[in-house]
């Protein structure tokens, strides 16, 4: 009996499994592209470059020699990736709506002298800069893509290995252009005002930045009053960091004039943003403080009070913010944030 009913718990678990698996690979395939709708892509692009340009396709934007290997990808970005029509087709779809974006807001591609591509990951973007002639530079935070990307672009980009925290190995006013593509999306919340104020500093005033955040429904309601939410943190830069608009807003306008924010399908938002003058700025945060909800106060500040000190309602307990944040994410509670500028 207990045999019968030890092989009957591992078939079940056998059967879940290949299921899970099943649906895997369904996800995937309905993820992937064809040869033929990345091919349409590829015409589209190629267009654009001759007729708003005058340019042609460098040989490399088509050649398959680019497209990273399945153990470079499953470390760097999605698995997608790894195919071959995959890579290239969303590269050209994704390239066409960036310039097509900077020709419809007034800026020339043709008269900028430098592009950064933060977080460039296996060089899908930078790699359709190749046509222009401009100084191409990327950085990222992870190892394996700076060494795979380096083989591919190593000769027509300065590729650099950047640490998790600005600021970045660039002078100030360096760039007319900075891409980042998937990258604010893997940004702690904590990070993200010193990262948006080091991207303006080293752009150009009146520079372009173009970002990509997930879709501000995606926010669940019970975080939606803080206006943050993010998930899978123990995964370090494959975390998911989620903002309403309002803090968007909010966090950007220290440094940035928003132009334009786009919500697109599947669950992203792009967003087009112009560099302030540098008097405009509104100074740098600094570490504040987190005023807690007072369910949050009671776990925190509280457990060695007695129960008639914690009904007399004291004031809200002031704690570091990046510890605030450590202990906020752990319990995945909102908190209301408190910035206090430099003087």
């Amino acid at each position: 009996m207990g045999t019968h009913k030890t092989n009957s718990a591992l078939g079940r678990v056998k059967h879940l499994a290949e299921k899970l698996l099943l649906r895997r690979k369904r996800r995937e395939k309905r993820r992937l592209m064809s040869a033929a709708e990345a091919e349409g892509h590829r015409r589209v692009l190629a267009d654009l470059y001759r007729s708003a340009y005058g340019l042609e396709m460098h040989p490399l934007q088509s050649d398959r020699t680019v497209v990273p290997p399945r153990e470079v990808v499953n470390r760097v970005q999605g698995r997608s990736k790894a195919d071959p029509s995959t890579f290239l087709g969303t590269g050209y779809r994704d390239a066409t709506w960036l310039l097509e974006r900077l020709r419809a807001l007034g800026y020339d591609v043709l008269s900028m002298e430098r592009v950064l591509d933060l977080g460039f990951g296996t060089g899908r973007f930078l790699l359709h800069f190749l046509p222009f002639p401009m100084e191409r530079h990327g950085c990222d935070v992870n190892p394996v893509a700076l060494e795979w990307t380096s083989k591919i672009l190593g000769d027509f980009a300065d590729l650099r290995l950047t640490q998790r925290q600005p600021p970045l190995p660039y002078a100030a006013g360096f760039f007319d252009l900075v891409i980042a593509w998937s990258v604010l999306t893997h940004t702690p919340i904590v990070d993200q005002p010193g990262w948006l104020a080091e991207i303006g500093r080293v752009l150009k005033p009146g520079g372009c930045l173009i970002a990509t955040v997930h879709d501000f429904s995606r926010v669940p309601k019970p975080h939606r009053a803080a206006g943050w939410y993010e998930t899978g943190v123990e995964r370090g830069w494959h975390m998911n960091a989620y903002l309403t608009a309002a803090k968007l807003a909010e966090v950007w306008s220290r440094a940035f004039d928003t132009i334009s924010v786009t919500r697109e399908p599947p669950g992203q938002a792009h967003v087009i943003a112009c560099s302030k003058p540098r008097e405009a700025r509104q100074a740098r945060p600094r570490v504040g403080a987190v005023t807690w909800p007072s369910p949050m106060r009671a776990v925190s500040a509280a457990s060695d009070r007695s129960q008639a000190s914690r009904s007399s309602s004291p004031p809200a307990t002031q704690i570091p913010f990046t510890a605030a944040m450590q202990i906020a994410r752990a319990a995945s509670m909102p908190v209301s944030i408190a910035w206090k500028s430099r003087r």
